[in-house]
């Protein structure tokens, strides 16, 4: 099951998404994935 958006195209991420996502598992120490993910979610959409 998944939550959370779909993907807009095939593809890699952007550099901004991938900056992003580094920041957001800093963060969390690597850890607390659920969070990482609704984070994630919330500046995607």
């Amino acid at each position: 099951r998944t939550t959370g958006p779909i993907r807009r195209a095939k593809g890699g991420w952007t550099a901004e998404e991938d900056e992003t996502l580094r920041n957001a598992v800093a963060a969390f120490k690597g850890k607390h994935w659920k969070k990482i993910g609704k984070y994630l979610y919330l500046v995607f959409t």
